[in-house]
């Protein structure tokens, strides 16, 4: 669940507001936990999570990861979802383009 959904302040108490910043939320825990190979925010119980969601820094990829991945997921974790990148900026990320395959145009016959 992200931070504004939680702190409804941080949406104009809108608390019924779903958007697509959610969704990169959710896209950036789940690629930092398949990365660390546990839930990056292990706190034991889930209202231990619920607080380290609205009252914590957001959790980062640690030190020896690549400096294009812990960007990444910087940009996935922004805990204002106005800084959180957009998926149009993500896919533009080096991150992504650097596996990006080069696809060259053919001709039909």
């Amino acid at each position: 669940m992200s931070p504004e959904k939680i702190k409804t302040d941080l949406n104009q108490n809108l608390e019924n507001v779903y958007g697509y910043a959610e969704d990169i939320l959710g896209l950036g825990l789940s690629i930092l936990e398949f990365y660390l190979g546990k839930f990056p925010f292990s706190m034991g119980n889930w209202w231990s999570v619920i607080c380290a969601i609205c009252m914590s820094q957001p959790p980062e990829a640690p030190a020896t990861a690549s400096p294009e991945f812990r960007d990444f997921i910087e940009c996935c974790l922004q805990t204002d979802p106005c800084w959180r990148w957009a998926v149009e900026q993500l896919v533009h990320h080096p991150f992504i383009t650097q596996y990006a395959l080069k696809v060259e145009a053919v001709d039909c016959p």
